[in-house]
């Protein structure tokens, strides 16, 4: 897992968004680019987990929803054919 072109780079950040070894990935990161370990890093890691993670819950919570109200209209609509 590297960052040296966008498609090991979009695996990466899949990873690291199902919570994958995102550990290693900020080892990896911090001895690929010679920086100390700081937190300004690892703020970046955390926070784009935390930040996906609202994203997929958000999509989750939609897919809900939706089937909910798809299944709720199709009870309103036999009720209304009922009671012709």
């Amino acid at each position: 897992m590297n960052y040296n072109d966008f498609g090991s780079a979009v695996i990466s950040l899949f990873g690291m968004m199902a919570l994958n070894d995102w550990e290693n990935i900020l080892k990896l990161y911090v001895a690929a680019t010679g920086q100390e370990y700081n937190t300004l890093i690892t703020f970046y890691f955390i926070s784009f987990i935390v930040i996906s993670f609202y994203v997929i819950l958000n999509i989750f919570v939609t897919f809900i929803i939706n089937a909910y109200t798809e299944i709720n209209d199709a009870i309103i609509l036999e009720k209304i054919v009922e009671k012709r």
